[in-house]
């Protein structure tokens, strides 16, 4: 069964859970004290190796008094690959550890010896599947369009109640990231590969934009840089993982003054987003939607610090446009640029509640829509013309647009596990994708 049928026959699926009325009233254990939540990080790519490790949620909840709300949350995952890809992240959250304030810190080290890179602008810069193809006439290496990536980053936002009204809130915070590129370690990947499976020793398209002046060399290798942060935020939602009705608003605005790192860049960045969730059949059914608006508003930014989306507390995004938490269907950070908007819309089917070894759970399945579009070109855009390289550089401009469904379980009203399929519309974007992990895309 190819992608679009799969994705089909998924939809069918979706809409068939619909038309079940389930009569379960919601069961509600009230949790107190300490739960632990996780699953085992297990995966295996030729290229990156075996990966192993644990994504874990420690909640503390207290005498139970807050329930479904928890007093403190750690969010864990230590993995690793047995060719050197590393996650070590601790993502602190509280709305208790100081009254009318909420806390959220992260520290983390995130390295990838195959992070992927397909230039600049989206669909201007040409994706070419037969370049990753072995079995293609036009094969250049399974690693062309990647490069590594080496991130360690320290974070900390503070939420500040406005005036005792609880669904208005200003964020300050302070993130310092140091980031470190080089191209891909080849010899590193093929080690105790079979020698059919081995990569060539070729250029990646991350070494040609170098080679053709499009990547400077003073921001090639990555580098350190500390964001100042500043936002305003209103909530209304009733529950944060998969809320049922209300919205979630929030402006952001980074600066990333040079004298704070260790690269000649002065650089502000504006992050606006805005969530809604409308109830459609009360405590099961809704339509959620999410719009965002995310870009420069002064300097310049190097190429390394583009493919980023930026949230408020709880929410977090590592990488740019494209993947899980962004755009599913699309590449990973295929849509990346100067100023970028991207949206989600999504029919959310919640049939029953039950509990399960003490634990609140119900199953959420989902059909949804994700698009994005580059709003403002990064500055390659005037290089196209003297470059003429028609197998790299298009003057095409689209919308980036998939189609998926999904399913999710939730627990306790705070942590959820899912799986995620979706079809993009253009090849250009990939084929199909699949996603497991954790918590709701917003």
């Amino acid at each position: 069964m190819n992608g679009k049928k799969l994705i089909g026959f998924l939809f069918v699926l979706f809409f068939a859970f619909i038309k079940i009325n389930a009569t379960s009233d919601t069961i509600e254990i009230k949790k107190k004290g300490i739960n632990i939540l996780g699953i085992p990080a297990v995966a295996f790519d030729t290229d990156i190796g075996l990966k192993y490790g644990i994504l874990a949620n420690l909640y503390q909840f207290g005498d139970g008094s807050f329930y479904p709300e928890y007093k403190h949350s750690f969010n864990i995952e230590l993995s690793r690959t047995t060719k050197g890809n590393k996650t070590y992240q601790i993502i602190y959250d509280s709305k208790h550890l100081i009254e009318k304030y909420r806390i959220n810190a992260e520290l983390s080290h995130l390295s990838e010896i195959a992070f992927d890179f397909y230039g600049f602008n989206g669909y201007q810069s040409v994706y070419t599947k037969e370049f990753e193809n072995a079995n293609s006439s036009r094969y250049i290496s399974r690693a062309f369009y990647k490069h590594s990536r080496s991130i360690s980053k320290f974070r900390f936002d503070i939420q500040k109640e406005i005036s005792n009204v609880k669904y208005a809130r200003f964020q300050f915070g302070i993130e310092a990231t140091n980031t470190l590129v080089n191209p891909t370690d080849i010899d590193k990947i093929n080690k105790g590969l079979a020698e059919s499976d081995k990569l060539p020793d070729t250029a990646s398209l991350f070494e040609k934009y170098i080679e053709w002046g499009l990547i400077k060399e003073n921001e090639k290798n990555g580098g350190f840089h500390t964001l100042l942060k500043a936002g305003f935020i209103i909530d209304t939602r009733k529950h944060e993982v998969n809320p049922m009705q209300g919205y979630w608003s929030e402006a952001l605005i980074l600066f990333a003054p040079s004298f704070i790192s260790n690269r000649n860049f002065n650089y502000v960045r504006y992050a606006f987003t805005h969530r809604h969730y409308l109830p459609l059949i009360h405590e099961k059914l809704n339509f959620a939607t999410r719009v965002s608006f995310q870009g420069k508003l002064y300097g310049d930014i190097p190429f390394y610090m583009l493919p980023f989306v930026y949230n408020t507390a709880p929410n977090y995004t590592r990488d740019g446009p494209g993947g899980f938490k962004t755009i599913r269907g699309i590449l990973r950070n295929r849509m990346v640029g100067d100023d970028f908007a991207y949206a989600n819309l999504e029919l959310r089917y919640s049939p029953f509640h039950f509990a399960l070894l003490r634990q609140n759970m119900y199953f959420t399945f989902i059909a949804f829509s994700d698009a994005g579009w580059i709003t403002k070109e990064h500055t390659l855009k005037s290089n196209l013309a003297a470059l003429n390289k028609p197998d790299f550089f298009s003057d095409k401009k689209n919308i980036h647009l998939s189609l998926g469904t999904g399913v999710y379980l939730v627990v306790n009203q705070n942590f959820a596990l899912c799986v995620n399929a979706a079809q993009p519309v253009n090849k250009q974007d990939g084929g199909i994708g699949f996603y497991m992990g954790m918590n709701f895309q917003f």
